[in-house]
């Protein structure tokens, strides 16, 4: 292969992921503006929702994981049913959360950065420590853990609007991230 077809073939593979990543965040954004609506519906009188969330829950210092903890405290302490029954799904959302944030800052490869060899998936820069040395230790996704990642995604999401009208929040909320 010569020197142009392998930038052809990076290039094309960095498109892949900057696609794959891209739709990723944004699916995990309307995550994240959801428990932002639940937050707000819970605690705040209608006239100020808005405002607490502009003022409040857009903050650095309340990331993605202070709002997922903050739900489920709200779940455990008002709404226990619903979060007993979906105890599995809430740990879910936050390895995904957690998936968003290595999607968001780290490096993505077309090959094992172990081996140097392309296998069809792209590889996720993660280390991990043995002894007192760091090692990488790249995480591989490939399209049957991706679209595992994107099911999880859309359970929690129906889920989330399964919580919406417990909570009584107004369906034109709803309507603003999925029809039914």
């Amino acid at each position: 292969m010569n020197e142009q077809a392998k930038m052809d073939k990076h290039s094309d593979i960095d498109l892949f992921v900057s696609i794959k990543r891209g739709g990723f965040i944004h699916l995990m954004i309307i995550i994240e503006s959801m428990l932002e609506d639940i937050i707000k519906h819970h605690y705040c009188k209608e006239n100020v929702r808005d405002e607490f969330v502009f003022s409040v829950l857009t903050k650095e210092n309340f990331g993605f994981k202070f709002k997922y903890e903050l739900v489920c405290f709200i779940l455990q302490n008002h709404y226990n049913e619903f979060y007993e029954k979906n105890n599995l799904l809430m740990k879910n959302l936050d390895i995904l959360i957690s998936d968003r944030n290595h999607f968001a800052h780290r490096k993505f490869f077309s090959a094992n950065p172990e081996n140097d060899k392309t296998d069809g998936a792209f590889y996720l820069e993660h280390y991990k420590t043995e002894g007192n040395k760091t090692i990488i230790n790249p995480i591989k996704f490939n399209t049957e853990i991706y679209n595992g990642k994107l099911k999880q995604i859309s359970e929690i999401t129906y889920k989330l609007i399964e919580l919406y009208k417990l909570m009584g929040i107004n369906d034109s909320e709803i309507v603003k991230y999925y029809k039914e």
